[in-house]
């Protein structure tokens, strides 16, 4: 099926997008082809009782589409995060956004995880961050990503842990179309190019993308877009990495 919203293609679980929440192009075809006969059928009857009218195929779809777009504020809103702030200590903590859900971003140390000669193109570049035994992995793709870095914006990061039920992804980049995966537990496959989405498997979630920074030759991580499988904060219970300049 193709969602009607982000246009991201999907095979199992249901009619509605595991991204956004969308409704499928092929079910909104079907509820506004199945909306046109019972309209045809009403205009060749009439009722005694009350007149009304049937929705037109525009109406209808306007109607469906307003609704999807309201299931998917209501499917996100509850599971954003809170944003993120970095205090004096270099340490993540909450930022105050009036009791509103806020950008799922996590600011923390500046780190230094590599410099532009460590990068091979396509081939990830291993770190742990932001804490010890997070492991992550940055790579040079090749090719315009989101969140990318660098003269030709490529140059991206992201956690090893899928989010599906947290399996290992070390050793399944696939540089021919920078994609990680799909992962040896349940076949999830990452797009590495569009913030790490979904494109095949059992996740639900992007994957963790490491924002980051680049100072001259240097590639810093300065926080995490996403929640690592099997942290509440991405810092609890856990010591977090030497930070290098």
């Amino acid at each position: 099926m193709k969602c009607s919203e982000c246009g991201r293609i999907w095979h199992v679980g249901g009619e509605k997008c595991p991204t956004c929440g969308a409704s499928s192009e092929e079910h909104l075809r079907e509820q506004a082809e199945a909306s046109a006969s019972s309209e045809a059928e009403g205009a060749t009857s009439t009722s005694e009782e009350t007149p009304g009218r049937g929705f037109s195929r525009r109406e209808f779809l306007i109607g469906a589409l307003a609704g999807s777009t309201a299931a998917s504020v209501a499917i996100l809103v509850p599971v954003a995060l809170t944003e993120w702030i970095e205090d004096d200590d270099g340490a993540g903590s909450p930022a105050d956004t009036g009791g509103s859900p806020a950008v799922v971003v996590a600011t923390f140390q500046r780190t230094k995880i590599a410099s532009l000669a460590d990068l091979t193109p396509g081939e990830p570049f291993d770190f742990e961050y932001p804490l010890e035994g997070q492991r992550n992995f940055v790579v040079k793709l090749g090719a315009p990503a989101h969140g990318g870095i660098g003269g030709e914006g490529d140059i991206v990061a992201f956690s090893y842990s899928c989010t599906h039920m947290g399996c290992p992804l070390i050793g399944l980049y696939k540089d021919e179309h920078k994609i990680l995966g799909p992962c040896g537990c349940h076949y999830t496959t990452f797009d590495l190019t569009r913030g790490g989405m979904v494109v095949l498997g059992q996740a639900t979630e992007n994957l963790p993308q490491i924002t980051l920074a680049l100072d001259g030759d240097v590639v810093y991580a300065t926080g995490v877009m996403g929640l690592i499988f099997g942290y509440r904060d991405n810092l609890a219970d856990g010591t977090p990495v030497e930070v290098t300049a």
